[in-house]
């Protein structure tokens, strides 16, 4: 089912890119937007029909955030934004990139001591919770790094349309699905956590040949690495 919510909007992204590869660009957003607001008219005429919930014992309801709650989120929220930023600058601006690091690090320093992290630094303190969810983190960690950086490498070092970008995600998407499926009977009939870290190790070594990426790559180059990328990550995702 994750694996269907995600590939759903990067089952378009081969139309898309041959779409915008041809006409005009903001055509192609003034459609995406209007896409997006029918998409919220339909999720709030769904959001009518659902039947509200049964009130909890005693007449309680959830209760509403609180200053300690709010001041809970910003700091989070905060130490996340200075550590994207460190990582968007440290090419350029090292010495700012590093003062945002560092100033990531104390946030989350200080968010591990307030009692409010309590609950989660006791669940993920445990080792069955804790290294699943920590392995979990750098394979989303590492599809996010791939789908943000691999449409400027394309765009940028190897001056292709978005076509050959919407190729590139599309041949992902497909190899997914297909590997997906399988992963996930292989997990119900062997231990889970071996399959996963299969997947792991299969994408750790699926990696490898993307870094010889260069700007002399074609189409075939791009597409058989990501192929072996989206098999091995999706060995790893069903198990999680």
């Amino acid at each position: 089912m994750t694996r269907a919510a995600s590939a759903s909007p990067r089952a378009l992204a081969l139309p898309a890119g041959r779409w915008l590869d041809r006409a005009d660009s903001r055509l192609v957003f003034t459609l995406a937007l209007l896409t997006l607001a029918a998409a919220d008219v339909l999720a709030a005429l769904g959001w009518g029909t659902v039947p509200p919930a049964a009130p909890a014992p005693g007449g309680r309801r959830l209760p509403v955030p609180d200053r300690r709650l709010l001041a809970d989120a910003a700091l989070l929220g905060t130490a996340v934004t200075a550590a994207l930023l460190a990582l968007a600058h440290g090419g350029r601006h090292p010495v700012p990139a590093a003062a945002l690091a560092a100033g990531a690090v104390a946030l989350g320093v200080w968010w591990v001591r307030l009692p409010a992290s309590r609950p989660v630094t006791s669940l993920v303190r445990r080792p069955a919770l804790g290294l699943p969810a920590l392995a979990l983190l750098g394979n989303t960690a590492l599809v996010g790094l791939t789908s943000f950086s691999l449409p400027f490498f394309i765009s940028d070092v190897l001056g292709r349309s978005p076509e050959l970008i919407g190729t590139a995600v599309g041949v992902f998407v497909v190899v997914s699905a297909l590997v997906t499926p399988l992963a996930g009977m292989l997990a119900d009939r062997f231990d889970p956590r071996s399959v996963a870290a299969a997947g792991g190790g299969l994408t750790v070594l699926a990696m490898v040949p993307m870094l010889t990426l260069d700007a002399g790559a074609g189409l075939l180059d791009v597409t058989w690495r990501l192929c072996l990328v989206g098999a091995a990550m999706s060995v790893f995702n069903p198990p999680t």
